[in-house]
């Protein structure tokens, strides 16, 4: 399986689920962050969104 990160290299976007889990969300939106990505409108991501 690849990584979040290898997928961001290589995509340059990516589109995600996570569904209605709060938990799983939290923290997706932690990793997200942890890496840097910025939403489509440059505002960065954070554990919050």
């Amino acid at each position: 399986m690849r990584t979040l990160q290898e997928l961001i290299d290589r995509h340059s976007i990516i589109w995600f689920s996570v569904g209605s889990d709060k938990d799983l969300c939290t923290q997706f939106m932690s990793e997200l962050a942890e890496l840097g990505m910025l939403w489509v409108n440059g505002r960065p991501v954070t554990p919050e969104d």
